[in-house]
């Protein structure tokens, strides 16, 4: 026999019912004990959720800027060489 989880986040959630009352918080917020704070869940839930979504702000940032440094990387081989060609130019001079 199994027990249901209040607050389960994701899909439907249950535990042995062995483990009700046990003092060990089984269910997020610890619905399966007796001063458990289901709250707790969505709180926990909220936060994840929101450094999700600025580790993917992070990453979309990063993303971009290698996307703009893959497009300048042949203007910047190409103006090194240039420079490179100009520098050996002045030293044949001298």
């Amino acid at each position: 026999e199994t027990f249901p989880c209040v607050g389960a986040i994701t899909e439907p959630f249950a535990i042995p019912r062995g483990r009700v009352g046990d003092g060990v918080a089984d269910c997020c917020g610890g619905s399966d004990e007796p001063h458990g704070d289901v709250s707790v869940c969505m709180r926990d839930a909220q936060q994840q959720l929101e450094e999700a979504r600025r580790e993917m702000t992070s990453m979309e940032l990063s993303m971009a800027a290698r996307r703009v440094l893959a497009e300048e990387a042949p203007f910047a081989a190409a103006r090194a060489a240039v420079e490179d060609a100009q520098l050996r130019s002045d030293e044949l001079r001298f």
